[in-house]
């Protein structure tokens, strides 16, 4: 096959031609786009139990419980963790390996369905597999405006439904909107004067508000649908339920109670750049191309000036389309300088012909690997063009060995066909188990699926071999038709050919008076190498086992996004939180002048977003936490590198300064890493997090305190 292809060059440029264009129409058609690695390795599923009125004690007690002894001993299952707070009971329920989660959904539902002790107050439970790419937004809409918190809410369902006509964009959702809520309060004084109770309001709205199907009548005229249609939802509905009758006259809820149509009473309050905001969070889905929806949302956000009256102001925030662009330009990059330095090299030690057809098989090999990518179930991510980059620095290997011994065939005298056919077929058995090795040491990662880790590491293997057998290809049925067009040396006269054979020549002197000798030298006293090594080895270990050398599970890798966290005690209520966010959102507004892009003179924190009474952005209600976020400017758009992540954070929590109320205060830098504490030893310390499981008391909470 290396001689048919060598004598029918037509048909290795066909083969090549394909392959590329096979490549670019995978890239562009095939291959979708995404931030992160699909959740393949997320095996959950999801439960929430609402629980009208109850609180943390009453959800543990009346649905925690009951549903943890309920799957106890459920196949599938490896894990459940459980969170009960005021109204709402939630499960995570995390699936063994292997489980199909749709069927063990299925048996979590057969199995809560036959819980007959829940609180009548308790709603159907909502049993899902939850889709992960939602919860990981390519971008966000900030929508900011000195507004009630109704025109808000509805100017941002407005965005949400204006970026989802947009083409190519099929997922968005608000985020910091409160749900609506109609609540009856009783009057007093009015229920005295009826001989009314509590119990016959709850009675009336309970009777009176529902939608209930009745069955159906099979009749000569056909089949009649029988069904109950009085739910109420709006005020004047609820106004006109009938609590009492008699007599011909009615006592209409309304009468008797305040009915109010309003929001929901817990209320996490969110501010962006001092103004009430909510935002706008838009995902990928299916084939959609992270790059592609971030850019429409930043037109979209560009030329919202024209849509909505002035004072509201919309903002683009959190684009995890930066990290892909990054990651594209440096495989680009990377790319571009491998293949200049391999065509310098080997231009100079060899010929510039070998030189331009071996760097060809870069694009060519990469092509390959494109196209396979969707057989793979692999799309272009962060991980995916990572292993991209990391094949870059061998994929060019077995042209390299390929053609340097083309190259010494036709030095020695053989005509070029020949040439290309014979010193091809020499290194074939070599070339093929160095490629086949090296794709053996990759394939380990693929058997890392266990959780997110899992995900990421599992990218790489799918991309290096395609790209390393498609190298194969190309340097066995490619190169060698490209090669039997090179001259050799002694045809050629000019400058450049006596510039380069003095490259040559040193090389080959390097190699017979450096190279050679010391092979030798080394192969004659193999044992004493053998052991230098050992030894080399030995002492490496030693240096791990003294713990001179650090181990971090994931590397310190900086943010676009500074995070300051707070949690306060529980029983300071929601005015402690504000008052201390604010402060801290002070103290981010006070070290903006401090640090500027020297040359364009703008400051580098660019928008900060404000938390109060939730642990983060979208989060559930908690009124002793809170957090403040800024966002600074990507080092890629500076016109200098600036100032680490950690060093912005380290001089805002000096102006900050102690928080003597806190539980715990952090300032997160990083997206994977350490927290920026004032310990040293906390610095240097892995985060370690402990569980203590068991039935709610104040034993618990004592041993708890202890702990901490």
């Amino acid at each position: 096959m290396i001689r048919w292809f060598t004598n029918n060059g037509i048909a290795a440029n066909l083969l090549m031609i394909g392959i590329l264009l096979a490549g670019v129409y995978s890239a562009m058609f095939k291959v979708p786009l995404e931030v992160i690695p699909p959740d393949s390795g997320w095996k959950i599923v999801y439960m929430e139990v609402m629980y009208r009125g109850g609180t943390a004690k009453d959800v543990e007690k009346g649905v925690l419980l009951p549903v943890e002894r309920a799957l106890e001993g459920l196949n599938g299952i490896r894990e459940i963790n459980s969170d009960g707070m005021r109204g709402r009971a939630k499960f995570y329920i995390k699936a063994e390996k292997g489980t199909d989660l749709r069927e063990l959904r299925e048996n979590i539902r057969g199995r809560v369905d036959q819980i007959s002790t829940f609180p009548a107050e308790t709603e159907p439970p909502k049993i899902v597999i939850p889709n992960f790419s939602s919860f990981f937004p390519v971008i966000s809409i900030a929508v900011t405006g000195k507004l009630q918190e109704e025109e808000l809410r509805e100017i941002t369902h407005q965005v949400r439904d204006d970026i989802l006509e947009i083409d190519g964009i099929s997922q968005a959702s608000a985020q910091g909107d409160r749900s609506y809520e109609i609540s009856v309060e009783a009057k007093i004084p009015k229920l005295e004067s009826y001989n009314l109770g509590f119990r016959e309001l709850v009675d009336s709205i309970r009777r009176s508000s529902i939608d209930l199907p009745a069955g159906s009548i099979n009749s000569e005229s056909g089949r009649l649908i029988v069904r109950t249609r009085g739910q109420a939802y709006s005020k004047k509905e609820f106004e006109n339920i009938p609590v009492r009758a008699a007599n011909g006259a009615e006592v209409r809820l309304g009468e008797v109670a305040e009915i109010k149509d309003g929001f929901e009473e817990d209320k996490v309050l969110t501010d962006f750049n001092g103004n009430p905001t909510m935002f706008v969070r838009v995902s990928r889905t299916g084939k959609e191309s992270a790059i592609d929806i971030a850019d429409k949302v930043k037109e979209y956000v560009e030329n919202s000036g024209e849509r909505f009256a002035e004072g509201i102001q919309l903002f683009t925030w959190d684009d995890k389309s930066l990290s892909m662009r990054g990651r594209l330009g440096t495989l680009v990059s990377s790319l571009l300088q491998g293949s200049i330095l391999v065509f310098i090299v080997l231009g100079l030690f060899l010929r510039p012909k070998v030189a331009l057809w071996v760097v060809i098989g870069i694009p060519v090999s990469f092509a390959g690997g494109v196209i396979l990518m969707p057989f793979f179930g692999v799309t272009a991510n962060v991980m995916s063009l990572f292993g991209f980059i990391i094949v870059l620095g061998v994929v060019v290997d077995d042209a390299i060995v390929t053609g340097e011994n083309v190259y010494s065939k036709l030095q020695s005298g053989l005509n070029p066909v020949e040439a290309s056919i014979l010193g091809t077929k020499e290194v074939t058995v070599p070339v093929t188990f160095g490629i086949l090795t090296t794709i053996a040491a990759f394939i380990p990662l693929l058997y890392l699926n266990e959780g997110r880790f899992g995900d990421f590491a599992s990218q790489i293997p799918p991309i290096v071999a395609p790209v390393l057998l498609f190298s194969l290809i190309e340097s066995k049925l490619i190169l060698p038709s490209h090669l039997k067009h090179v001259k050799p040396r002694n045809t050629e006269k000019g400058i450049f050919t006596r510039f380069q054979k003095s490259f040559a020549n040193g090389l080959e002197w390097f190699v017979d008076k450096v190279y050679r000798p010391s092979l030798e030298i080394a192969v004659k006293w193999r044992i004493s190498v053998l052991a230098s090594f050992i030894a080399a080895a030995f002492i490496m270990a030693g240096v791990w086992s003294s713990g001179r050398i650090g181990f971090s599970g994931h590397p310190s890798v900086e943010s676009l996004k500074i995070a300051a966290s707070l949690n306060l005690p529980n029983d300071l209520g929601i005015e402690k939180t504000a008052s201390i966010i604010n402060k801290i959102e002070q103290a981010a507004y006070s070290i903006k002048d401090e640090f500027i892009d020297p040359k364009t003179g703008t400051t580098l924190i660019q928008n900060i977003a404000k938390v109060t009474g939730s642990y983060r952005l979208g989060g559930r209600y908690d009124e002793s936490r809170g957090q403040v976020i800024v966002e600074v400017t990507p080092p890629s758009i500076r016109s200098e590198p600036g100032p680490k992540n950690s060093e912005i954070a380290q001089r805002w929590k000096e102006v900050v300064g102690e928080i003597e109320e806190a539980d715990d205060f952090s300032i997160q830098s990083e997206t994977f890493g350490r927290r920026n504490n004032d310990d040293d030893e906390q610095k240097q310390s892995e985060p370690l997090e402990l569980e203590l499981r068991g039935p709610y008391s104040e034993k618990k909470n004592e041993i708890a305190q202890r702990i901490k």
